[in-house]
């Protein structure tokens, strides 16, 4: 708790409070060392499984007794030892708080006149169509980062005449007021309303007996006989929390029809009530609007022309600032006053880090608007959020890795009837809505992330105040602590934190340069080390050092070139994820069904014809808290269900190597996972039958399942596929469906059906997507139909399609017929199809397109835009 409320209060603060702060961390540090220590010393008496550390506060045997009162007795020494230096930071808080009360407070900052602003003329332009009297709607929503300039937009058209007018008096609303709304109570910033709204007026409110009241009590009531006749247009600049802008809005007079709300904040999700129109400037500047400001500040050039001899520097430097308008302007008005050669921009692209978070330099503008963001976070979601500074500087990270890391590194609480990794998700959606994390991929909806990262220039701004809680090591780093919590190894020099890893807990390596001496070194000296991410690492063998690493909860050899796990994994009883994918490994032990706490067993091997790895399923059902088992090779189908049954909470299942015989076990083991959401099964070859038509109906489980892949024959497809009303994504492989029967009905209803892929799936010459159905499908892909002649679209059917693939038809020399119709239709991919395809595709997209996406754009912009976006050969 010390800590916690040290936090907020440590960034611009005396030097002896952040003394005192890293005092009281390390106290921690130590604490924490003798809690792992105490656990080592129990396990290594006993053997400690699951069950017995469970059980320790109840164990009468002596070890346990001895070693719980050595830890008690170190606790007491150590705060019986710095006691003091705890004191001391309590004493200073209580009396910053004392003083003066902590709100958010930073300098407002716009960051050019409205002549000079790049790439904000059009969203301008659409803002003050919103702001037309005869619109009757009330909110706009703003959103964005710090720095993305969401309040210059906005002042802007508050200001512009065509919103004023005053000399005219014709201006659509009566009175204007803007309210930097920050920690402000509600009745102060009614009563700033009412201040600026009065001093427009040039006639008093009505005086009543109501309205006789002291001035701060009835702001509410003046307010509502002021505008009674009015139209109003209120900005809410910067709104912080959806608690706030509901205090502030039910308080609000109504206000005449066409009155207007404008919310800037840095929070998508500040208001529970869906505004009348949302502007995201999350995105930034686009290259050529970003270069163009650059420009304007740098050099006072309007053409965006950069000079030859620093293009170079200049590119980079705008590549780190990611379309961000307050950056772009900062740097480029601190590079007006250098000599603008090479050498200089260079040296200030190398410092950007230090210059922005330096306190006093021209660029401490960047760092002073976007620490706000963070300071805003509750606890739980700092760390969650500094964590993304352990990846390398543009590195994309997987929803899916990013959140079993967070639960192994104990971010995430016990939770209350879910697992973990649901809240994990939760924190990660919440950081994607304060727009402080971007996505880099995201489903086909565009709705749920799949990878992401943070901006530049925030990662840079993290790892500056980093201090103990992680350490980045690149080629350029200096030692800045004297024990390191957890290492993010990039090609940095290994040698410079000798003796410095005793106290480590997590290791992330990235690059290519580390030598396995250099990983040796770290792993010999980190007994507490609990996560260690290998990915990638050019690994040939096993790491024996670490299966010394009892602690373990996470282990990642994904894509390294290690061929087998050996017996002794059992050793690492505490490990929740194995990630072994796109390795040699073909076969795991037994053993691995000592590991009772493991949770993500993740393997495929690249060498493999299905990628399944075998594993005897003999034990499977002593894994009790398993939620991901993939890609698993299935050998004993007596087994099967037996094994499977005992593990009704599996989230994600791949199972591969499976026979037609297999099919009536599985359906019966798999109708037990309620919380099944993602299933992968795979016959042994594609001349195997999949028999799964053996669910019973009415359909329990799995009904949430939202992502489906068959691979192998199908007689038909399984009835109970059409239950699915959650699924979004289907993957269908060597289905080989019969002309006889309609490959599609089973599919066609299926109510949240976004993405479809059909491989080798049907066998006739003709497909059709009836009228009306596929409501929801964005995505289609047509792969290796031998016989296919004709693919015809009705009327209504794929209203929402976005990307058509077709590959490897060999017989299907046309496009689709009805494609011209698709109003939301963006792009069609083909590749290994016939040249009379081809042509045709060449011929006829003109007239296809021009009725849908292209009916906006000139004649002119077709080629290009065929080229480049909607065809790809």
């Amino acid at each position: 708790m010390v800590l916690r409320d040290a936090e907020d209060q440590i960034e611009g603060a005396s030097n002896q409070l952040q003394q005192s702060v890293k005092d009281v961390e390390y106290i921690a540090y130590e604490i924490e060392d003798a809690l792992s220590e105490f656990v080592l010393n129990v396990h290594g008496n006993r053997g400690l499984s699951r069950k017995v550390h469970d059980m320790i506060p109840f164990l009468p045997r002596n070890e346990v007794k001895n070693a719980a009162r050595n830890l008690s007795s170190k606790i007491s020494h150590i705060m019986g030892e710095k006691k003091e230096s705890v004191d001391k930071l309590v004493t200073m808080l209580r009396q910053i708080s004392s003083s003066s009360r902590r709100i958010h407070t930073w300098p407002h900052q716009v960051l050019a006149e409205g002549d000079e602003i790049v790439g904000f003329k059009t969203r301008e332009d659409e803002l003050v169509k919103q702001l037309a009297p005869d619109d009757a709607r009330l909110t706009i929503l703003i959103a964005g980062p710090g720095g993305s300039g969401k309040s210059t937009v906005v002042q802007n058209v508050y200001r512009s005449d065509r919103i004023r007018r005053r000399e005219e008096g014709s201006g659509p609303f009566g009175c204007y007021a803007w309210v930097h709304v920050l920690n402000m109570e509600v009745e102060m910033l009614l009563l700033k309303m009412l201040r600026e709204f009065e001093a427009q007026r040039q006639e008093a409110y009505p005086e009543t007996p109501t309205t006789v009241l002291q001035e701060e009590d009835d702001s509410k009531e003046k307010l509502a006989l002021l505008l009674q006749r009015d139209r109003f247009l209120v900005v809410l600049d910067n709104v912080w929390s959806r608690d706030d802008l509901e205090r502030i809005v039910s308080a609000l007079p109504k206000g005449l029809p066409g009155s207007k709300i404008i919310i800037t904040t840095r929070n998508s999700d500040v208001t529970s009530v869906a505004p009348d129109y949302i502007h995201d400037l999350s995105s930034g500047l686009s290259s050529e609007e970003a270069q163009e400001l650059f420009c304007k500040k740098a050099f006072q050039a309007s053409d965006g022309q950069l000079p030859h001899i620093l293009e170079e520097w200049a590119q980079k430097i705008l590549k780190r600032c990611e379309g961000m308008p307050l950056p772009i302007s900062a740097i480029g008005n601190l590079l007006a006053k250098k000599p603008q050669t090479p050498v200089q921009w260079k040296r200030l692209h190398d410092r950007l880090r230090y210059e922005i978070c330096r306190h006093g330099s021209d660029l401490s503008v960047i760092s002073r608007n976007l620490q706000p963001s963070y300071r805003d976070l509750p606890s739980h979601l700092k760390s969650c959020f500094l964590y993304f500074s352990m990846f390398p500087e543009d590195y994309s990270i997987s929803r899916e890795r990013l959140i079993r890391l967070w639960v192994a590194e104990g971010f995430v609480g016990p939770q209350e009837g879910e697992p973990k990794e649901k809240a994990a998700g939760e924190f990660l959606d919440e950081l994607f809505k304060r727009n402080l994390v971007v996505a880099s991929t995201r489903d086909v909806d565009g709705r749920r992330v799949r990878r992401c990262r943070v901006l530049h220039l925030v990662r840079e701004i993290n790892i500056s105040r980093q201090n103990s809680f992680l350490t980045v090591l690149e080629r350029n780093y200096n030692p800045s602590a004297d024990s390191i919590r957890r290492l993010s190894l990039n090609n940095g020099p290994v040698e410079k934190i000798r003796g410095m890893t005793s106290g480590i807990r997590t290791l992330l390596v990235f690059g290519h340069a580390t030598s396995l001496s250099e990983l040796e070194m770290i792993l010999k000296t980190g007994k507490y080390l609990s996560v260690l991410d290998l990915q990638g690492v050019a690994l040939k063998e096993f790491p024996e050092h670490v299966l010394g690493l009892t602690l373990l909860k996470y282990l990642s050899l994904k894509k390294t070139q290690i061929k087998t796990v050996p017996q002794s994994i059992k050793k690492l009883v505490y490990l929740e994820t194995l990630d072994v994918r796109h390795t040699s490994v073909s076969y795991l032990p037994n053993e691995i069904w000592k590991l009772e706490m493991l949770r993500h067993l993740l393997v495929f091997c690249k060498d493999g014809g299905s990628g399944g790895v075998v594993l005897s399923a003999s034990n499977l059902g002593a894994l009790s808290s398993i939620q991901t088992l993939s890609l698993i090779k299935v050998e004993t189908t007596s087994e099967i269900r037996t094994a499977l049954e005992m593990l009704a909470g599996l989230s994600k299942l791949g199972l591969t190597d499976l026979k037609r015989e297999d099919g009536e076990q599985l359906c019966g083991s798999i109708q037990k996972m309620q919380d099944l959401s993602k299933l992968d099964v795979r016959a042994i070859s594609k001349d195997e039958y999949l028999d799964l038509d053996h669910m019973t109906f009415p359909l329990v489980a799995p009904l949430y399942l939202q992502r489906l892949y068959l691979e192998g024959q199908l007689e038909r497809v399984p009835r109970w596929i059409s239950e699915l009303t959650s699924l979004t994504k289907i993957g269908l492989k060597w289905s080989k469906l019969k002309a006889r029967d309609d490959p599609l009905q089973a599919l066609q209803a299926l109510p949240n059906l976004m993405e479809l892929n059909l491989i080798d799936y049907y066998t006739g010459e003709e497909l059709t997507f009836k009228a009306q159905t596929f409501k929801k499908l964005m995505v289609l892909i047509i792969e290796q139909f031998d016989e296919l002649k004709v693919v015809k679209i009705e009327d209504g059917a794929m209203p929402q399609l976005k990307r058509l693939t077709m590959c490897k038809c060999q017989n299907l020399k046309s496009l689709p017929e009805g494609v011209a119709g698709l109003n939301a239709f963006e792009e069609i991919r083909w590749n290994e199809m016939p040249d009379e395809f081809t042509t045709m595709v060449q011929e006829r997209c003109f007239s296809i397109f021009e009725s849908s996406i292209l009916r906006d754009l000139p004649k002119s912009e077709y080629f290009s835009l065929q080229k480049h976006k909607v065809i790809m050969h």
